[in-house]
């Protein structure tokens, strides 16, 4: 049976749900390109997301930012997906691209400084 990046996503999201319930980190699910408010005088009107690239998931523990890419098995980066990755590293946060609610688990970040 093949698992989907979707199926996989809301594994994981559950999986930092939980944790986060239980104080072991924050997490923020991140989205790109545009989305539609409806509001004022216009039906809708238009607001800018995250960036092209930016990765799918936000973890903060102990003060350290880790970004999650969440790929299927066949999934493939992106060059704006590169290039988010570059600037998340060389500005001191973690990057991780998780194929599987397994090595989400096998990270370690449920092992906590505190």
């Amino acid at each position: 049976m093949k698992i989907t990046e979707a199926q996989i996503k809301r594994a994981c999201e559950e999986y930092l749900e939980y944790g986060q319930n239980l104080g072991k980190w924050m997490w923020l699910r991140l989205n790109s390109g545009h989305a539609f408010m409806p509001g004022g005088s216009k039906a809708f009107y238009k607001i800018k997301l995250c960036p092209k690239g930016t990765a799918d998931i936000l973890v903060i523990r102990d003060g350290q930012p880790i970004f999650l890419e969440i790929k299927s098995l066949a999934g493939k980066i992106s060059k704006e997906q590169l290039d988010f990755e570059r600037l998340a590293i060389r500005n001191g946060a973690s990057y991780r691209v998780i194929k599987s609610l397994e090595e989400l688990q096998d990270i370690g970040l449920i092992t906590s400084k505190r």
